[in-house]
């Protein structure tokens, strides 16, 4: 049901993004939602229905966050995958080419945008790369070759799924918001 009527799932509410609202200012846009749980209670079922609001961080993507990390640690001389593993593993994403909703579950610094994946499509396989395939399907460029994939595994589907940070946005509020 929620497919059809467009929501996207994050964390445990769902959320519509055709229903969006920026505040370029802030830097963020808001997408209205619920959270509809079912509780058991001593005189029976009761549903408890959640007005709920997604905060979309647009004014960095989850690349401009890896790069500040690296940045910062290189110019120390210290390691930087530990770090920009913590900032970014457990975080909710949304992309920005189908705003679809994602929790990351690892970082793949073996992996790029110029990386390949088979891909099926009517039968036949075919080895694509991951800017390749989001040029012709979601007619996106990728800007920067040299960056981490994010990784998710993708739980109905059963598959793991790499995300190109560029275009991924952080969901939830900073202390700086």
């Amino acid at each position: 049901m929620q497919g059809s009527l467009g929501l996207q799932r994050i964390g445990r509410s769902l959320h519509d993004p055709l229903k969006e609202k920026e505040f370029e200012l802030l830097g963020i846009n808001i997408w209205p939602g619920h959270q509809a749980p079912l509780c058991l209670r001593d005189t029976g079922m009761m549903l408890q229905v959640n007005s709920m609001h997604a905060v979309i961080r647009t004014n960095e993507s989850v690349l401009d966050k890896i790069r500040v990390v690296k940045e910062i640690n290189e110019a120390r001389g210290r390691e930087y995958t530990k770090e920009i593993h913590d900032l970014v593993v457990g975080q909710a994403v949304i992309t920005r080419y189908n705003k679809r909703a994602y929790r990351i579950d690892d970082v793949a610094f073996d992996k790029s945008p110029d990386s390949t994946f088979t891909l099926v499509h009517q039968g036949e396989e075919f080895h694509v790369s991951y800017s390749d395939y989001l040029r012709n399907k979601h007619k996106v460029e990728v800007t920067e070759a040299n960056q981490p994939m994010l990784v998710v595994f993708d739980t109905h589907r059963e598959q793991i799924v790499y995300l190109v940070p560029e275009f991924c946005l952080f969901v939830g509020v900073t202390e700086q918001l």
